[in-house]
């Protein structure tokens, strides 16, 4: 546990100035059983834009791997939604940054750079679709976890966030003229039967007219024959990718084993399957009979279940020629069989690990998160990433959360549950099978809303001197449990008060216009009012205003500028409280 931490100066001068001095940030002495069940700490360091906070967080995380060689299974995993762009080229990706920077550059390079099949339409996927389907991949990894599933802490937190409906998307890569003389590495015994395959498929494809039924000039079964042209896609798509794992360099060429196919009248997926079936590679020297399968069960358990699925759908909408709309649970099967698939074939193909793409993209298409959800929901998940990468070995008995506004984008609802959230979530992560790892928590906000679940004592507060560097204040706010107005309405938040500077200006010159006497040329510090006044403008403005302090004023400053008596302004009250009535009992006639 991190309870000090010292900087010098001159490692963060662009804050801090060029003055060497040591700075002494502490966390706090409100640990251990406040905090709950193995949560040794939590702690805020806080302070307006500019004051560094991000900056400290990432000088924390960097001193502890600094050391040669770098210690990138270190136990502070470091998170940050912000896209700045800020990244160390020269080495690897710490597997413990897990900020949107890292996520991002780590996605880049895990697209396989081959150009991948257009839509039904001719449109070409890019980069930005990857990097979607690639996010969702690792959304449905933890949405449909034995982790969410079982702790009902997840419960209230991610119910409303399912995806209800996706869509599939074949993601195979172009398909290129297949024939036996376009392979160059693939083993000489799978060749006729993937480009059989190839044609079989192919040419179903061009006689769907056949099974297409009419009613004058009325296509009667339009899901029909899309899902009949699905069917043979998803295994060209598939094919696709296969071929570029085995055009990979090896010197295989001649240990592929299969068993001729006898049917003489067949159809491509019946083709398909005895390929996935019997396709087999032995290698090292090994006799053909001891050949192991290329392919897992769960290839045709996949194409079984999507074949399953687009039968039930009746309507054409939701089937396409290379897209098909599935339920959530549905989804996540694919999601799992597909991800069994890539791994085995990734690890097996020749006991060789390459990479192999995924042939089917999931995106959500029911609804698009907000900016929050999807905050809240990738900082789970990414987190959710990270430990299950963490190899048993290396399992700490202790680890440090670095967040820098996680809660950046979330609903004031969700600010006020952040902390209570991590606090009971957080552990649930490093729950290990022969281990359950402690937890502190260093986090980086300015919202008050966010700072009411952290004691005075763990909080550190970023401000500037008079040259503008930054300092440690000894502001000595009540925090924890403190009402969240009196918080933001602090100082040390807001300088100069809780209103719009915009509103804020709109009333000073309704002020202006009210007090100002053209005859005598005076007017409230002897300024005149910059807009357009005149009786009805300024009572417009007056009705809006939502403080009930200034309302009142601007309306006693209003009746003095028309000469409204007392009287004639308790008419206007009148009328206008009569009208509402009326209002409502034309809503509620009973």
């Amino acid at each position: 546990m991190i309870e000090k931490f010292t900087i010098n100066s001159i490692e963060l001068d662009y804050i801090f100035g060029g003055e060497e001095r040591e700075i002494e940030l502490n966390f706090g002495s409100v640990h251990g059983d406040f905090w709950g069940e193995n949560i040794s700490m939590v702690s805020a360091i806080v302070g307006k834009n500019g004051t560094g906070k991000s900056s400290i967080l990432r000088s924390i995380k960097n001193r502890r791997i600094s050391t040669f060689p770098y210690n990138y299974e270190d136990n502070t995993i470091y998170y940050s939604p912000h896209l700045d762009y800020i990244d160390n080229y020269n080495f690897e990706v710490d597997p413990n940054d897990i900020s949107l920077d890292t996520i991002l550059r780590r996605d880049l390079e895990n697209i396989i750079v081959d150009e991948k099949e257009p839509n039904e339409n001719g449109w070409n996927f890019n980069i930005k679709q990857d990097l979607e389907h690639l996010n969702t991949s690792r959304q449905l990894n933890f949405l449909s976890s034995s982790l969410r599933e079982q702790h009902s802490v997840f419960a209230k937190i991610f119910e409303m966030l399912k995806f209800k409906i996706g869509t599939v998307i074949l993601r195979g890569s172009v398909k290129q003229q297949i024939s036996r003389d376009s392979f160059h590495n693939t083993p000489n015994q799978f060749r006729q039967t993937i480009v059989d395959i190839f044609d079989k498929c192919e040419s179903e494809v061009d006689n769907w007219v056949k099974i297409r039924r009419m009613e004058g000039k009325n296509v009667l079964n339009q899901h029909e024959i899309n899902t009949y042209i699905f069917k043979r896609n998803l295994i060209s798509s598939f094919l696709t990718i296969v071929i570029n794992l085995m055009e990979k360099n090896n010197t295989f060429l001649n240990e592929g084993v299969i068993d001729k196919f006898e049917k003489s009248n067949y159809t491509g997926i019946e083709l398909f399957n005895f390929f996935i079936t019997n396709a087999k590679v032995h290698y090292n020297g090994q006799a053909a009979s001891k050949a192991k399968n290329v392919f897992n069960p769960e290839v045709l358990e996949l194409f079984e279940y999507i074949y399953e699925l687009v039968d039930k759908i009746q309507d054409y909408n939701s089937i396409k020629n290379k897209t098909f709309n599935a339920e959530y649970s549905d989804l996540e099967k694919i999601h799992n069989l597909q991800k069994k698939i890539v791994k085995h074939l990734s690890n097996h193909y020749y006991n060789q690990k390459v990479r192999v793409s995924n042939f089917l993209g999931i995106k959500s298409t029911d609804r698009k998160l907000s900016s929050g959800e999807n905050a809240l929901l990738n900082f789970y998940s990414v987190l959710y990433e990270r430990v299950q990468g963490i190899d048993e070995d290396q399992i700490h008995d202790d680890y440090i959360l670095l967040l820098d506004e996680a809660d950046l984008g979330y609903h004031p609802e969700w600010k006020k549950r952040f902390v209570n959230s991590i606090v009971k979530s957080l552990p649930l992560f490093f729950k290990f099978s022969n281990k359950q790892s402690k937890i502190q928590s260093i986090f980086t906000t300015h919202d008050p809303l966010t700072l009411s679940d952290i004691p005075r004592e763990n909080v550190i507060f970023l401000d500037k001197n008079e040259e503008g560097f930054t300092i440690i204040s000894d502001h000595n706010i009540k925090t924890f449990g403190a009402n969240i107005h009196d918080l933001l309405a602090d100082s040390f938040f807001i300088s100069d008060g809780l209103m719009g500077d915009f509103a804020k200006e709109k009333i000073q010159d309704l002020v202006l216009f009210l007090t100002f006497n053209a005859e005598k040329s005076i007017g409230l510090h002897n300024q005149k009012p910059t807009g357009s006044w005149d009786e009805n403008s300024a009572m417009q403005l007056i009705k809006i205003v939502g403080e009930p302090v200034i309302q009142q004023r601007l309306q006693s400053l209003f009746d003095i500028k028309f000469n409204i008596s007392n009287k004639e302004a308790l008419q206007i009250k009148i009328n206008e409280l009569q009208q509402k009535l009326n209002e409502l009992n034309e809503k509620n006639p009973d």
